[in-house]
């Protein structure tokens, strides 16, 4: 959606939590985020999972040492969520409005979500720069957006992994310390690498070649004195 509106969006994530869901990897996805884990030290840390759906990347983070709980502002994910994965902590809350106290977290995970369907990364500079504001010292954000690379507006905007790490450079106090390209194949391939510049590089030719969309990737870290 090009300009957010709350009720809009909720409606829209209520019907469609109640239908289905979005779809998952459950040979990959799992590599993925431990691998994620691993190379960001997050084992024990404090994450939440913003635009959680249904919970499933907030119980594959748990599931590798990590505190995580989900929010979402659909009620009908978190309820399935609840249901599936009894153990995690799930809020239905708004992302424009997180009861989250600044410096207060160790990392936030954002995945496909839908202010980001816009041509203009810029309108999201004052959203993410909320986001951030909810990390500790050295606290990390990962960022992961579904893109074919090919500039066009479908279902989403398909930006590159270059408009995305130029849309975090603007950020003072952070680090941009994982900037990579991947799909469920090359996390298959590569597993671990797959964050690598091969592993990175496998899965945008493949994109490019197939038009079968991947996921872009980017992680910051925030400084001392930020």
């Amino acid at each position: 959606m090009e300009a957010y509106d709350r009720e809009e969006a909720k409606d829209l994530y209520e019907n469609f939590y109640a239908r289905k869901d979005f779809k998952h990897f459950p040979w990959a996805d799992p590599i993925e985020i431990r691998t994620l884990v691993n190379a960001l030290g997050l084992r024990g840390k404090l994450l939440a999972d913003i635009g959680c759906g249904t919970g499933w990347y907030t119980e594959l983070f748990r599931r590798n040492g990590v505190h995580a709980y989900g929010m979402d502002l659909a009620e009908a994910g978190i309820c399935k969520a609840a249901r599936g994965f009894g153990g995690g902590m799930y809020l239905t809350g708004d992302a424009l409005a997180l009861p989250v106290r600044k410096g207060s977290l160790d990392a936030v995970f954002l995945s496909g979500f839908p202010t980001y369907n816009t041509q203009e990364l810029r309108t999201q500079e004052g959203f993410m720069r909320t986001l951030l504001g909810l990390l500790k010292t050295g606290g990390v954000l990962i960022f992961r957006k579904t893109t074919d690379l090919s500039g066009r507006k479908t279902t989403r905007m398909n930006h590159t992994l270059s408009q995305y790490v130029e849309h975090f450079a603007v950020f003072e106090g952070f680090r941009i310390e994982r900037r990579f390209a991947a799909n469920p194949l090359t996390w298959l391939i590569f597993r671990r690498h797959a964050m690598d510049p091969p592993g990175s590089a496998a899965a945008t030719a493949f994109t490019k070649l197939s038009g079968l969309p991947l996921r872009a990737t980017v992680v910051v870290r925030k400084l001392e004195g930020a």
